[in-house]
């Protein structure tokens, strides 16, 4: 179970806080079970560790570091969920498995969203003014721009759509009702065209399936190791803990699958763990919109 996103950053904050000062007092005493499950899984002895700290933010792409005597240092990513029932013993698991997503890219990232964006654009925000009354929505490349991108709409337009979905369910419902119906269509139209082998569609989709690849290849090169924690509830005390070194992923698979609301991208994937084995692992890419449905921050989520 994953925490609500109302007290995840806070919550997760105080654990990396917790997590960093319980591997630095084991360090201090040269025992502990959280430090020598370190110790094993790196292969590092407790005599080259300096301290770890914990540096959680969007700018380090990494929630915790381990500071080697030799200045050198290890980069660790912690994965936490709430509740659930205690992990099976011997079962396989990725370090995300528990994990609402692994990681989440902007629309201008992949050439696939790149479409969908202006596609939204041209059919759909003619449809939305002339249903509401609204400012003049800014150009394409300026609506990309300010509104498509992450974050919150930053146009007079996406503002004033914004506050009106706020405002009124029914607006609220009928955006919904649109951005799924854009995606349905969007989805299905690439789909057929795959299969009807229409180069402008089988590029667009090699072109995808690689460079979601590399995307994914490269946020996990940022990582040394991980460390998957369960909690009961708020708590900042794990219940379980388990390591593991770094991650490469090899031999993604895409495929086009509808679900309740809108098509999204089933992906296999292989991930070897350094020093370890390789195993088969199911994924999924969804494209969607990330501050309200129609309105702003389109993005996908990576499982």
């Amino acid at each position: 179970m994953t925490m609500p996103r109302s007290t995840n950053g806070p919550t997760e904050k105080s654990r990396l806080v917790w997590l960093s000062n319980r591997l630095n007092s084991d360090l201090k005493a040269r025992a502990g079970g959280l430090l020598e499950s370190f110790c094993r899984k790196s292969g590092l002895r407790v005599g080259q560790i300096s301290g770890f700290g914990s540096v959680g933010s969007a700018a380090h792409h990494h929630d915790l570091v381990c500071s080697l005597v030799s200045g050198e240092s290890v980069k660790v990513e912690m994965k936490g969920s709430q509740g659930g029932k205690a992990w099976a013993k011997g079962v396989v698991r990725k370090p995300w498995a528990d994990s609402v997503e692994f990681i989440n890219l902007p629309w201008k990232n992949l050439g696939i969203s790149q479409v969908y964006a202006k596609f939204w654009y041209q059919r759909y925000i003619p449809l939305v003014c002339a249903g509401y009354s609204l400012p003049t929505p800014p150009t394409e490349s300026d609506w990309l721009r300010l509104d498509a991108a992450m974050g919150d709409a930053k146009s007079e337009f996406g503002k004033a759509l914004k506050a009106l979905v706020k405002s009124d369910p029914a607006v609220r419902k009928r955006m919904k009702e649109l951005s799924n119906e854009s995606l349905c269509v969007y989805w299905d139209s690439l789909k057929h065209g795959i299969a009807s082998g229409a180069a402008e569609y089988t590029n667009l989709w090699d072109e995808f399936r690689a460079s979601l690849e590399g995307e994914i290849a490269r946020k996990l090169d940022e990582k040394d190791m991980w460390l998957v924690v369960r909690y009961e509830k708020e708590s900042h005390v794990p219940l379980e803990s388990r390591w593991f070194g770094k991650i490469t992923l090899t031999d993604l698979e895409c495929e086009i699958v509808s679900k309740r609301d809108y098509p999204v991208v089933k992906m296999c994937y292989s991930l070897h763990e350094r020093d370890g084995p390789t195993h088969c692992f199911d994924g999924e890419a969804r494209l969607r919109w990330g501050n309200r449905n129609g309105i702003a921050n389109i993005r996908w989520n990576i499982t």
